[in-house]
């Protein structure tokens, strides 16, 4: 047994007082919260005052405003909250952050005002006013997610949060050594240290231990116990937990790196069992149904739009080059099953089978109407028939010819994870610059990774930003031959 920092007394009277006003790391989840609420609710006065002093040059119902920005508050609040967005580690996703404060809001606004509509309430809320506090809240949220970011950043950097007094029990190997460093940094003061012998562990000496434990808690004033041991002492770990119990002290294991992406996993109790979730179907039966619905109406809604470009590209490929206007080729759908997908021809010939060879730059089988049509993704327009007839989606990995396929099975682990999900017009990997040609092994790696990050973290928000940024990548494109 191994003491560190002892000299801040054996007496829990010895804690400053100034170590009671500070934060605790879990708490502040609680404090976005109630951030969330308290600027949405000013937002919406203020942008509701706002408005109706433009518009009438009087104040307006501010108990209507309070009202209106307190539902608000509590839907978009809830949600997030449910979602586990205000937890720290999510707080320092910026980028996640703001794609989820900006689609969560658009749906809190949209639910509210379709409630009014079915109300016949809507004739009381004016359109003004809504878009303004819309914008208001917005980019007040945008902003304090900013804030919380560099607060938390700031805080872990200078040790700002509430200094956790911990007993850590460990092998003494390094993996326990960066454990501990990592508890340091979110507010656990190590105090004191066990460093378990090797091999197995009596149950004598497990009592031995438990004294030791209890001695020092008192003396050190200890508030929890941290236990660090490897997953493969993990029988140790279990008769430690047992034998704790007869202390008045919380117990915590902690784990990191791979065995931890096991235990956060989602567990289901099976009887005596507990099982981890390690891997799942991508999607559930309710979210298959809302990525179909999705994939139906962005599919019916853009064939209806883009159908006078379809025509004209078809009757160019016609005037042009001999041959079909639509090119047919074999691609793996989701689980493995084989759809014929459909293009504009953008080539004078097509190959097929194992002699199959990807565009390159300057490529002499593209034709002229094909190169345009190839650039501008406007061959890929006639696979919206593809996600009518459900074998295709809007977004996924993007499907490559069959013995593409099962030449990169071979040579790419988890390669063939990429069919958990149908695949798609657009998809992650390529919104991300992973587009186009892939000549060698590590750029369809790199696909890959992407593509498999899309189906773990899979939401219909996702979908929904991958449709946006591809049609702002349309607008400039590269690495497309």
């Amino acid at each position: 047994m191994t003491a560190l920092n002892a000299n801040e007394g054996t007496n829990p009277a010895a804690r400053s007082n100034r170590e009671r006003f500070r934060l605790c790391y879990e708490h502040v989840q609680g404090l976005v919260f109630a951030c969330d609420v308290a600027i949405i609710i000013i937002t919406s006065i203020v942008s509701g005052l706002a408005y109706h002093f433009w518009a009438f040059s009087s104040s307006g119902d501010l108990i209507q405003y309070s009202a209106f920005g307190l539902m608000i508050a509590i839907i978009f609040s809830s949600v997030n909250h449910i979602r586990g967005l205000y937890s720290g580690d999510q707080l320092f996703n910026i980028i996640r952050q703001a794609r989820n404060v900006f689609f969560n809001l658009i749906f809190t606004f949209f639910l509210l005002a379709t409630v009014a509509f079915a109300l016949k309430i809507s004739d009381l809320i004016s359109r003004g006013y809504v878009l303004l506090f819309f914008l208001f809240a917005l980019t007040a949220l945008l902003g304090c997610r900013y804030v919380w970011r560099d607060f938390l950043r700031l805080s872990l950097d200078r040790g700002l949060f509430v200094r956790r007094r911990i007993l850590t029990i460990c092998d003494g190997n390094k993996g326990s050594d960066a454990t501990i460093s990592e508890l340091q940094r979110y507010g656990h003061m190590p105090v004191s240290q066990l460093i378990l012998p090797a091999g197995e562990i009596s149950d004598q000496e497990i009592l031995i231990i438990i004294k030791q434990v209890a001695a020092t808690s008192y003396n050190l004033a200890i508030d929890e116990i941290v236990i660090t041991v490897s997953m493969q002492r993990f029988g140790i770990v279990t008769q430690l937990v047992e034998a704790l119990r007869s202390l008045p002290l919380p117990v915590r294991f902690a784990v990191d790196g791979p065995n931890a992406d096991v235990i956060s996993r989602s567990s289901h109790k099976l009887g005596s069992i507990l099982s981890f979730q390690v891997q799942r179907h991508p999607l559930s039966l309710s979210e298959r149904a809302l990525k179909r619905l999705f994939d139906m109406s962005i599919a019916l809604i853009a064939l209806i739009t883009l159908a006078p470009i379809m025509l004209l590209t078809a009757i160019l490929i016609k005037l042009t080059t001999p041959g079909p206007i639509l090119f047919r080729q074999m691609r793996f759908g989701a689980n493995g099953r084989k759809f014929e997908i459909l293009k504009f021809r953008s080539m004078t010939m097509s190959s097929e089978g194992s002699e199959f060879r990807q565009a390159s730059r300057n490529d002499a089988r593209v034709t002229w109407v094909g190169r345009f049509i190839r650039r501008s993704s406007i061959d890929e327009l006639p696979q919206l028939w593809n996600v009518l007839r459900g074998e295709m989606s809007i977004v996924g990995p993007r499907p490559h010819a069959v013995a593409h396929d099962e030449a990169y099975e071979d040579l790419i682990q988890r390669y063939a994870m990429r069919r958990f999900m149908k695949p798609g017009l657009s998809g992650w990997a390529q919104v991300n610059g992973s587009r186009g040609e892939t000549p060698t092994i590590e750029s369809m790696e790199l696909r890959v990774q992407h593509d498999l990050w899309y189906i773990d973290n899979w939401s219909i928000w996702l979908d929904s930003l991958i449709v946006i940024r591809t049609a702002i990548m349309l607008c400039n494109p590269k690495d497309v031959y």
